[in-house]
Protein backbone atom coordinates (compact mmCIF):
# COMPACT_ATOMS: atom_id res chain seq x y z
CA UNK A 1 0.00 0.00 0.00
CA UNK A 2 2.29 2.81 1.51
CA UNK A 3 6.06 2.93 0.92
CA UNK A 4 8.42 6.10 -0.08
CA UNK A 5 7.15 7.97 3.14
CA UNK A 6 9.27 10.27 5.40
CA UNK A 7 10.38 7.96 7.91
CA UNK A 8 11.69 5.75 5.07
CA UNK A 9 13.50 7.95 3.09
CA UNK A 10 15.58 9.08 6.73
CA UNK A 11 16.33 5.49 7.48
CA UNK A 12 17.35 4.94 3.93
CA UNK A 13 19.64 8.18 4.52
CA UNK A 14 20.74 6.75 7.66
CA UNK A 15 23.39 4.90 6.46
CA UNK A 16 22.82 1.64 9.10
CA UNK A 17 20.09 3.25 11.39
CA UNK A 18 18.77 0.45 12.84
CA UNK A 19 20.58 -2.81 14.05
CA UNK A 20 19.38 -6.39 14.23
CA UNK A 21 19.45 -10.86 13.34
CA UNK A 22 18.89 -15.25 14.79
CA UNK A 23 19.41 -19.32 14.27
CA UNK A 24 23.18 -19.55 12.98
CA UNK A 25 25.47 -22.52 12.50
CA UNK A 26 28.53 -22.72 14.89
CA UNK A 27 30.81 -21.41 12.05
CA UNK A 28 28.72 -18.69 11.08
CA UNK A 29 30.45 -15.68 8.87
CA UNK A 30 31.12 -12.18 9.61
CA UNK A 31 27.95 -11.42 7.97
CA UNK A 32 26.06 -13.91 8.69
CA UNK A 33 27.23 -12.47 12.09
CA UNK A 34 26.25 -9.47 12.06
CA UNK A 35 22.58 -10.53 10.32
CA UNK A 36 22.16 -12.06 13.51
CA UNK A 37 22.80 -9.56 15.90
CA UNK A 38 21.20 -6.60 14.11
CA UNK A 39 17.95 -9.11 13.86
CA UNK A 40 18.11 -9.75 17.61
CA UNK A 41 18.89 -6.35 18.33
CA UNK A 42 15.75 -5.29 16.69
CA UNK A 43 13.75 -7.99 17.81
CA UNK A 44 14.47 -7.05 21.58
CA UNK A 45 13.86 -3.38 20.78
CA UNK A 46 10.84 -3.43 18.63
CA UNK A 47 7.07 -4.76 19.45
CA UNK A 48 6.82 -7.16 16.34
CA UNK A 49 5.73 -10.24 15.60
CA UNK A 50 8.33 -11.44 13.63
CA UNK A 51 11.36 -10.60 11.54
CA UNK A 52 12.85 -12.25 8.28
CA UNK A 53 16.35 -11.62 6.69
CA UNK A 54 17.30 -13.31 3.39
CA UNK A 55 20.50 -12.41 2.12
CA UNK A 56 22.53 -13.53 -0.85
CA UNK A 57 26.13 -12.72 -0.84
CA UNK A 58 28.77 -13.94 -3.72
CA UNK A 59 27.38 -16.89 -3.67
CA UNK A 60 25.89 -17.36 -0.74
CA UNK A 61 22.40 -17.58 0.66
CA UNK A 62 21.59 -17.09 4.05
CA UNK A 63 17.80 -16.59 5.88
CA UNK A 64 17.45 -15.66 9.58
CA UNK A 65 14.86 -15.37 11.67
CA UNK A 66 13.34 -14.80 14.39
CA UNK A 67 9.65 -14.28 16.38
CA UNK A 68 6.89 -15.58 15.12
CA UNK A 69 5.31 -16.06 11.32
CA UNK A 70 2.09 -16.48 13.64
CA UNK A 71 2.19 -16.25 17.06
CA UNK A 72 -0.96 -18.48 17.58
CA UNK A 73 0.46 -21.56 16.35
CA UNK A 74 4.26 -20.44 17.43
CA UNK A 75 5.41 -20.88 13.28
CA UNK A 76 8.50 -19.32 12.62
CA UNK A 77 9.57 -18.04 9.53
CA UNK A 78 10.91 -20.21 6.73
CA UNK A 79 12.26 -19.98 3.27
CA UNK A 80 9.56 -21.77 1.75
CA UNK A 81 6.42 -19.77 3.83
CA UNK A 82 4.76 -17.11 1.30
CA UNK A 83 4.27 -13.24 2.61
CA UNK A 84 2.67 -10.12 0.70
CA UNK A 85 5.40 -8.37 -0.73
CA UNK A 86 3.13 -5.12 -1.02
CA UNK A 87 4.14 -2.45 -3.70
CA UNK A 88 7.57 -4.13 -4.55
CA UNK A 89 4.55 -5.88 -7.18
CA UNK A 90 4.99 -2.36 -8.55
CA UNK A 91 8.73 -3.66 -10.17
CA UNK A 92 6.72 -6.29 -11.87
CA UNK A 93 3.91 -4.19 -12.93
CA UNK A 94 6.97 -1.76 -14.90
CA UNK A 95 8.41 -5.14 -16.19
CA UNK A 96 5.39 -6.42 -17.94
CA UNK A 97 3.87 -3.18 -19.49
CA UNK A 98 7.90 -1.71 -20.47
CA UNK A 99 7.57 -5.75 -22.53
CA UNK A 100 4.37 -5.17 -24.10
CA UNK A 101 4.85 -1.10 -25.01
CA UNK A 102 7.90 -2.89 -26.79
CA UNK A 103 5.94 -5.59 -28.17
CA UNK A 104 2.99 -3.02 -30.07
CA UNK A 105 6.21 -0.69 -30.99
CA UNK A 106 5.03 1.83 -28.38
CA UNK A 107 7.48 4.15 -26.54
CA UNK A 108 6.40 4.92 -22.58
CA UNK A 109 6.32 8.68 -23.51
CA UNK A 110 3.45 8.88 -25.12
CA UNK A 111 0.17 10.02 -23.01
CA UNK A 112 -2.04 8.34 -20.86
CA UNK A 113 -5.15 8.84 -22.71
CA UNK A 114 -3.46 6.84 -25.70
CA UNK A 115 -4.11 3.65 -23.94
CA UNK A 116 -6.78 4.38 -21.77
CA UNK A 117 -10.25 4.57 -22.93
CA UNK A 118 -12.02 7.21 -25.07
CA UNK A 119 -13.86 9.06 -23.26
CA UNK A 120 -10.87 10.10 -20.60
CA UNK A 121 -9.07 12.01 -23.25
CA UNK A 122 -11.88 15.08 -22.72
CA UNK A 123 -10.41 15.34 -19.10
CA UNK A 124 -7.47 17.49 -19.90
CA UNK A 125 -5.25 16.95 -16.57
CA UNK A 126 -4.85 13.59 -17.91
CA UNK A 127 -3.25 14.42 -21.53
CA UNK A 128 -0.34 15.44 -19.89
CA UNK A 129 0.72 12.25 -18.40
CA UNK A 130 2.61 10.12 -19.65
CA UNK A 131 2.82 6.21 -18.90
CA UNK A 132 6.57 6.96 -18.10
CA UNK A 133 5.32 9.32 -15.28
CA UNK A 134 3.13 6.45 -13.98
CA UNK A 135 5.99 4.30 -13.74
CA UNK A 136 8.35 6.86 -12.02
CA UNK A 137 5.57 8.59 -9.56
CA UNK A 138 5.98 11.81 -11.55
CA UNK A 139 2.51 11.88 -12.74
CA UNK A 140 0.94 14.06 -9.91
CA UNK A 141 -1.84 11.61 -9.05
CA UNK A 142 -2.73 11.33 -5.56
CA UNK A 143 -1.67 7.76 -3.78
CA UNK A 144 -5.43 6.35 -4.21
CA UNK A 145 -8.50 7.10 -5.71
CA UNK A 146 -11.02 8.96 -3.36
CA UNK A 147 -13.73 6.63 -4.51
CA UNK A 148 -12.47 3.88 -3.15
CA UNK A 149 -13.53 2.45 0.72
CA UNK A 150 -9.72 3.36 2.28
CA UNK A 151 -11.20 2.73 5.75
CA UNK A 152 -11.56 -1.08 4.67
CA UNK A 153 -8.72 -3.80 5.50
CA UNK A 154 -9.55 -4.71 1.91
CA UNK A 155 -9.28 -1.16 0.67
CA UNK A 156 -8.42 -2.46 -3.20
CA UNK A 157 -10.78 -5.40 -3.34
CA UNK A 158 -14.01 -4.87 -5.61
CA UNK A 159 -12.28 -1.40 -6.70
CA UNK A 160 -12.83 -2.53 -11.05
CA UNK A 161 -11.76 -0.58 -14.01
CA UNK A 162 -15.38 1.10 -13.98
CA UNK A 163 -14.74 2.83 -10.69
CA UNK A 164 -11.32 3.21 -11.84
CA UNK A 165 -12.46 4.95 -15.08
CA UNK A 166 -15.32 7.07 -13.63
CA UNK A 167 -12.43 8.72 -11.12
CA UNK A 168 -10.23 9.57 -14.03
CA UNK A 169 -13.06 11.60 -16.02
CA UNK A 170 -12.69 14.13 -13.19
CA UNK A 171 -9.55 13.70 -11.65
CA UNK A 172 -7.49 16.79 -11.56
CA UNK A 173 -3.91 15.99 -10.23
CA UNK A 174 -0.85 17.85 -9.27
CA UNK A 175 1.26 19.01 -11.88
CA UNK A 176 3.66 16.70 -13.30
CA UNK A 177 7.68 16.79 -13.15
CA UNK A 178 8.06 16.04 -9.26
CA UNK A 179 8.31 13.12 -7.53
CA UNK A 180 4.87 12.17 -5.85
CA UNK A 181 4.47 8.84 -4.68
CA UNK A 182 0.86 6.88 -5.97
CA UNK A 183 0.06 3.61 -5.72
CA UNK A 184 -2.98 4.74 -8.14
CA UNK A 185 -0.20 5.41 -10.51
CA UNK A 186 0.89 1.66 -11.01
CA UNK A 187 -2.98 0.75 -10.82
CA UNK A 188 -3.45 2.19 -13.76
CA UNK A 189 0.09 1.35 -15.52
CA UNK A 190 -1.82 -2.42 -14.57
CA UNK A 191 -4.52 -1.70 -15.90
CA UNK A 192 -3.24 -0.20 -19.68
CA UNK A 193 -0.98 -3.57 -19.79
CA UNK A 194 -4.34 -5.87 -19.48
CA UNK A 195 -6.25 -3.37 -22.05
CA UNK A 196 -3.35 -3.55 -24.17
CA UNK A 197 -3.35 -7.61 -24.33
CA UNK A 198 -6.85 -8.34 -23.28
CA UNK A 199 -5.19 -10.57 -20.77
CA UNK A 200 -5.31 -10.14 -16.51
CA UNK A 201 -2.91 -8.96 -14.75
CA UNK A 202 -2.05 -12.96 -13.30
CA UNK A 203 -1.48 -14.26 -16.92
CA UNK A 204 0.47 -11.30 -17.61
CA UNK A 205 2.82 -11.58 -14.92
CA UNK A 206 2.80 -15.50 -16.07
CA UNK A 207 3.78 -15.08 -19.12
CA UNK A 208 5.96 -11.93 -19.30
CA UNK A 209 8.12 -12.16 -15.53
CA UNK A 210 8.05 -15.26 -14.12
CA UNK A 211 8.20 -17.85 -17.12
CA UNK A 212 11.13 -15.63 -19.05
CA UNK A 213 13.23 -15.34 -15.45
CA UNK A 214 11.98 -18.86 -14.59
CA UNK A 215 10.34 -17.63 -11.22
CA UNK A 216 8.24 -19.57 -9.01
CA UNK A 217 6.23 -19.19 -5.90
CA UNK A 218 5.43 -15.60 -6.40
CA UNK A 219 1.66 -15.46 -7.27
CA UNK A 220 -1.53 -12.91 -7.28
CA UNK A 221 -3.17 -15.89 -4.46
CA UNK A 222 -2.67 -17.97 -2.80
CA UNK A 223 -4.84 -21.01 -0.88
CA UNK A 224 -3.46 -23.54 0.96
CA UNK A 225 0.23 -22.49 0.85
CA UNK A 226 2.26 -21.95 3.76
CA UNK A 227 1.55 -18.87 4.61
CA UNK A 228 3.07 -16.07 7.41
CA UNK A 229 0.10 -13.88 9.49
CA UNK A 230 0.02 -10.22 9.07
CA UNK A 231 -0.63 -8.38 11.57
CA UNK A 232 -1.77 -4.58 11.73
CA UNK A 233 -1.08 -3.93 15.03
CA UNK A 234 0.67 -6.46 17.31
CA UNK A 235 -2.45 -8.62 18.02
CA UNK A 236 -4.62 -7.70 15.05
CA UNK A 237 -4.81 -10.32 12.80
CA UNK A 238 -4.87 -8.81 8.55
CA UNK A 239 -6.02 -10.37 5.62
CA UNK A 240 -4.03 -11.18 2.65
CA UNK A 241 -5.03 -8.08 -0.20
CA UNK A 242 -7.09 -8.90 -2.89
CA UNK A 243 -7.37 -6.15 -5.94
CA UNK A 244 -8.65 -5.89 -8.92
CA UNK A 245 -8.07 -2.68 -10.98
CA UNK A 246 -5.52 -1.51 -8.70
CA UNK A 247 -3.55 -4.83 -8.79
CA UNK A 248 -0.61 -3.66 -10.53
CA UNK A 249 0.44 -1.60 -7.32
CA UNK A 250 0.21 -4.41 -4.85
CA UNK A 251 -1.16 -7.93 -5.23
CA UNK A 252 1.59 -9.95 -5.33
CA UNK A 253 2.77 -12.84 -2.89
CA UNK A 254 5.58 -14.53 -2.59
CA UNK A 255 8.15 -16.93 -0.79
CA UNK A 256 11.85 -15.26 0.63
CA UNK A 257 13.47 -18.08 -1.49
CA UNK A 258 11.51 -16.85 -4.65
CA UNK A 259 12.39 -13.18 -3.97
CA UNK A 260 16.04 -13.61 -3.63
CA UNK A 261 15.64 -16.02 -7.06
CA UNK A 262 13.92 -12.59 -8.34
CA UNK A 263 16.50 -10.21 -7.40
CA UNK A 264 18.89 -12.29 -8.18
CA UNK A 265 17.69 -12.30 -12.01
CA UNK A 266 17.40 -8.71 -11.81
CA UNK A 267 21.14 -8.68 -11.22
CA UNK A 268 22.26 -11.64 -13.75
CA UNK A 269 19.57 -11.18 -16.67
CA UNK A 270 19.15 -14.82 -18.18
CA UNK A 271 19.27 -13.28 -21.76
CA UNK A 272 20.01 -10.26 -23.72
CA UNK A 273 16.31 -9.25 -24.13
CA UNK A 274 15.77 -9.95 -20.60
CA UNK A 275 18.72 -7.35 -19.54
CA UNK A 276 17.72 -4.61 -21.57
CA UNK A 277 14.12 -4.31 -20.08
CA UNK A 278 16.45 -4.52 -16.48
CA UNK A 279 18.83 -1.76 -18.01
CA UNK A 280 15.59 0.43 -19.00
CA UNK A 281 14.22 -0.13 -15.58
CA UNK A 282 16.80 1.00 -13.31
CA UNK A 283 18.40 3.72 -15.36
CA UNK A 284 17.56 6.57 -13.51
CA UNK A 285 14.32 8.93 -14.45
CA UNK A 286 14.50 11.73 -12.10
CA UNK A 287 14.84 11.97 -7.91
CA UNK A 288 12.76 10.62 -5.45
CA UNK A 289 14.38 12.59 -2.65
CA UNK A 290 18.39 13.51 -1.92
CA UNK A 291 20.84 10.71 -3.00
CA UNK A 292 17.76 8.78 -4.10
CA UNK A 293 16.89 8.19 -7.44
CA UNK A 294 14.55 6.81 -9.61
CA UNK A 295 14.36 4.63 -12.79
CA UNK A 296 11.28 3.08 -13.43
CA UNK A 297 9.40 1.50 -10.37
CA UNK A 298 13.25 0.79 -8.98
CA UNK A 299 14.36 3.55 -6.65
CA UNK A 300 18.31 4.33 -6.91
CA UNK A 301 20.49 4.43 -3.78
CA UNK A 302 23.54 6.57 -4.74
CA UNK A 303 26.41 7.24 -3.15
CA UNK A 304 30.13 8.42 -4.42
CA UNK A 305 32.39 5.20 -4.76
CA UNK A 306 29.78 2.68 -4.31
CA UNK A 307 27.24 1.14 -6.71
CA UNK A 308 24.20 1.65 -7.08
CA UNK A 309 21.60 0.30 -4.62
CA UNK A 310 18.32 -0.40 -6.99
CA UNK A 311 15.79 -1.18 -4.08
CA UNK A 312 12.23 -0.87 -2.99
CA UNK A 313 10.28 -1.11 -0.07
CA UNK A 314 6.35 -2.46 0.19
CA UNK A 315 3.85 -2.65 3.18
CA UNK A 316 0.54 -4.05 3.26
CA UNK A 317 -1.68 -4.16 6.44
CA UNK A 318 -0.17 -6.55 7.37
CA UNK A 319 3.81 -6.52 6.08
CA UNK A 320 6.60 -4.03 6.16
CA UNK A 321 9.21 -5.36 3.58
CA UNK A 322 12.29 -4.30 1.85
CA UNK A 323 14.41 -5.78 -0.99
CA UNK A 324 17.18 -4.39 -2.52
CA UNK A 325 20.06 -5.95 -5.63
CA UNK A 326 23.27 -4.41 -7.34
CA UNK A 327 23.09 -5.03 -10.74
CA UNK A 328 26.15 -7.01 -11.73
CA UNK A 329 26.63 -8.53 -8.56
CA UNK A 330 25.60 -11.39 -6.24
CA UNK A 331 24.46 -9.00 -3.88
CA UNK A 332 20.63 -8.67 -2.14
CA UNK A 333 18.71 -8.62 0.43
CA UNK A 334 15.15 -9.03 1.50
CA UNK A 335 13.85 -7.98 5.11
CA UNK A 336 10.20 -8.65 6.03
CA UNK A 337 8.49 -7.55 9.24
CA UNK A 338 4.45 -9.39 9.23
CA UNK A 339 3.15 -6.19 10.89
CA UNK A 340 1.47 -2.89 9.19
CA UNK A 341 3.73 0.46 9.03
CA UNK A 342 6.69 -1.23 10.37
CA UNK A 343 8.83 0.41 7.08
CA UNK A 344 11.77 2.10 9.59
CA UNK A 345 12.23 -1.39 10.62
CA UNK A 346 12.61 -2.85 7.53
CA UNK A 347 14.19 -0.50 5.39
CA UNK A 348 17.25 0.26 7.72
CA UNK A 349 17.68 -2.73 8.49
CA UNK A 350 17.70 -3.89 4.56
CA UNK A 351 20.33 -1.12 3.83
CA UNK A 352 22.39 -1.62 6.93
CA UNK A 353 22.79 -5.17 6.12
CA UNK A 354 23.28 -3.86 1.62
CA UNK A 355 25.82 -1.45 2.77
CA UNK A 356 27.78 -3.90 5.31
CA UNK A 357 27.96 -6.31 2.04
CA UNK A 358 29.63 -3.66 0.18
CA UNK A 359 32.32 -2.64 2.72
Amino acid sequence: MTVLSKIAIAALLALGLLEACHAQPKSETAMQAFIREKTDSIFQQEKIPGLLVAISDNGNRFFYSTGYADKNTKAVFDSSMFFEIGSITKTFTAYLLEKILAADGLADTIPVTRVLPASLASNPSLTRIRILDLLNHHSGLPRLPDNMNLLSMQPYDGYDTAQLFTYLQTVNPAPTGTYSYSNLGFGIAGTIGSRLTGKSYGQLLQELVLQPLNLHNIKTTIDNEPSATGYFDNATVAPYWAADALAGACILKATPTAMLNYLHSMSFPPNAGERQVIDLLTQKTGDAAPKIGIGRAWHLLEKEGKPTICWHNGGTFGFSIFAAFIKGQDKAVLVVVNQFNKNAISDGLGISIMRKMLE
